[in-house]
């Protein structure tokens, strides 16, 4: 009569080990949704030389500091300081923050100075902006080459 062959039973250590990869993969998982859920922010740093520096963070002081005496910071603010946070707003997620930061970064400093002192709302800056692109688009689509006419002459014309 065969028997069935016992199933041999794990060492403890095993277990423990699946329980700690069960427990980082967790924290994998929750880490990449705190990443989604973070509130991301625009921030504007100003320079010793009166000049303006945009980016976008989840956490404005730590980035700052970053900026100020770390290997982390923006080559083009290092040797610049001393730096000030002129600067920051929160403005939901990652993608509408970047979009903003590339938006002020073309403005003018003159609107990025109304940004600091407030007679300027940041949305303002994306809805004016995509109300520029969308004139610039009708310009170009009525400046379109006209069709070419046969005159008498056999040669095409344009009107």
């Amino acid at each position: 009569m065969c028997s069935k062959p016992q199933e041999e039973k794990a060492p403890i250590s095993s277990e423990v080990e699946e329980s700690t990869e069960a427990v980082e993969s967790t924290e994998l998982i929750d880490s990449a949704k705190a990443k989604v859920d973070a509130v991301w922010s625009v921030y504007l740093i100003r320079t010793a030389a009166n000049q303006l520096y945009c980016g976008v963070t989840t956490d404005v002081a730590r980035r700052f500091s970053e900026h100020q005496s770390k290997p982390q910071g923006a080559k083009y603010l290092k040797g610049k300081g001393p730096l000030t946070l002129a600067w920051s707003q929160a403005v939901g997620d990652k993608r509408y923050a970047m979009q903003l930061e590339y938006r002020i970064k073309q403005l003018a400093k003159k609107h990025k100075e109304q940004l600091i002192i407030g007679k300027r709302c940041v949305h303002d800056v994306m809805a004016e902006q995509v109300a520029k692109k969308k004139r610039s688009e009708k310009k170009k689509s009525s400046e379109k080459k006209k069709p070419a006419v046969k005159s008498v002459s056999g040669l095409p014309t344009y009107l």
